[in-house]
């Protein structure tokens, strides 16, 4: 049990190291734009393979489970993986159903 704490904890500090940094780069970059310099700050990025078909699949689960549990409106709050009526216009990738919930007025339910 210790070690789910310490898990969600180093997650937690990621997410807002992550977050943070985002936001560093996008003042540098307006910065770069406004004094006209370019290349002020070198990002350094680490690329991941796309994730596995079965792993998006447990990750949906993962929502949907955590969202019934805590009695949580699933048709606001989950995640938009498929196309309803085979219409890939209502399909979302998982970036803007992150930032989808993270702009929502009443993100009070997020922890980050």
């Amino acid at each position: 049990m210790a070690n789910w704490h310490l898990t969600r904890a180093v997650v937690q500090i990621s997410l807002l190291a992550n977050s943070e940094g985002t936001r560093l780069l996008h003042f540098m970059e307006c910065l770069e734009h406004k004094v006209g310099e370019h290349d002020m700050i070198h990002p350094i990025y680490r690329t991941m393979a796309e994730p596995r078909p079965q792993q998006l699949a447990t990750l949906e689960q993962v929502i949907l489970n955590t969202l019934t549990a805590h009695d949580i409106g699933i048709p606001t709050w989950g995640w938009r993986r498929h196309a309803d009526n085979d219409n890939n216009h209502n399909k979302e990738s998982i970036a803007d159903y992150l930032e989808r919930i993270r702009n929502r007025r009443d993100s009070s339910l997020l922890i980050f």
